[in-house]
């Protein structure tokens, strides 16, 4: 488990809401991370809990997602951006 990991783990737990996602990945809206993840844009697997209204993601899956796009030569964040 790496330091991202760790601190979104102690931030939100095990699950992450549809909109602290959109936040976090700096989406304009949950519909516009919606949209993206239909297009396979970005690759996340809502968890639907039942009797829960909405969807929920890993928030390990989301940690690797930006360790992957920070990792990236044309990363999508400036330096000093992210702010968890």
């Amino acid at each position: 488990m790496n330091a991202l990991n760790a601190k979104l783990l102690q931030t939100y737990g095990p699950l992450m809401s549809s909109a602290e996602v959109a936040a976090l990945l700096k989406f304009g809206s949950t519909n516009a991370m919606r949209m993206a993840i239909r297009r396979r844009q970005v690759s996340l697997r809502p968890i639907a809990l039942p009797g829960r209204r909405g969807r929920y993601f890993s928030t390990e899956e989301v940690a690797q997602i930006l360790e992957t796009w920070l990792s990236a030569p044309e990363s999508p964040f400036q330096e000093g951006e992210l702010d968890v």
